[in-house]
């Protein structure tokens, strides 16, 4: 896959481009967490699906590798509903599923883009199941060892409600952003998924709101 370069369809660069101001917020945001300490891998998350978590994980992969110059990798953990391929037209496979459970090399399972310093690793094989490899312990191993090669890992994982990979995985990252669509989504289940992620360990960075039905990030703010 190595020599399958990633471009983002027009439609959906055109949205990261009209909304560059609220990414390079959500971006001021990141860097300031992690300059006050280790803040490289991220997990991006909503409560439902449709809730713009895809968009808001590109964006901030977007902003950080070509407004603040960081080499990133973006992945695709969204086994369920996995998209990043189709945005980038790119082949699903080989990718992160595959990365985590055979031998093949890193650059055979990423692609560069039409994003100066941006790698994209899409989902891979449909069988696997993040259970299985929490369990074997490989997903920490193989996360360690992307995070010493990229200044920011973003993974676009799946929702906290739509599937139990994001509550699996939370704790392996340095910190997770759940996006929230504000007009939809009810603070009593905000609330319930945060309690849920914190409580597999996963540490909440902050919560992008998307007030609008197409679903632009309009801040990121503090998690508690």
């Amino acid at each position: 896959m190595g020599g399958t370069k990633g471009v983002l369809n027009e439609a959906h660069s055109r949205l990261l481009m009209q909304n560059l101001g609220a990414f390079a917020g959500i971006q001021g945001g990141l860097l300031s967490a992690s300059e006050n300490r280790e803040v490289r891998s991220i997990l991006v998350t909503s409560c439902n699906r449709g809730e713009g978590k895809t968009v808001a994980a590109s964006g901030m992969a977007f902003t950080l590798a070509g407004h603040a110059n960081a080499d990133v990798l973006l992945m695709d953990g969204n086994f369920a509903a996995p998209a990043l391929h189709d945005l980038f037209g790119v082949p699903r496979e080989p990718g992160l599923s595959d990365f985590l459970t055979t031998d093949i090399a890193l650059e055979d399972v990423v692609c560069p883009t039409n994003v100066p310093r941006l790698l994209l690793m899409p989902c891979g094989r449909a069988a696997t199941t993040l259970f299985d490899i929490t369990r074997s312990d490989a997903f920490k191993k193989q996360l360690a060892s992307l995070r010493s090669k990229f200044d920011f890992l973003i993974c676009d994982g799946s929702s906290v409600f739509g599937s139990s990979d994001a509550s699996l995985i939370a704790g392996f990252f340095d910190g997770v952003v759940l996006v929230v669509e504000c007009e939809r989504t009810r603070w009593e289940v905000v609330r319930d998924a945060k309690e849920r992620l914190t409580k597999a360990g996963g540490k909440i960075l902050g919560v992008a709101l998307n007030k609008r039905r197409y679903y632009i990030p309009k801040a990121l703010y503090a998690g508690g």
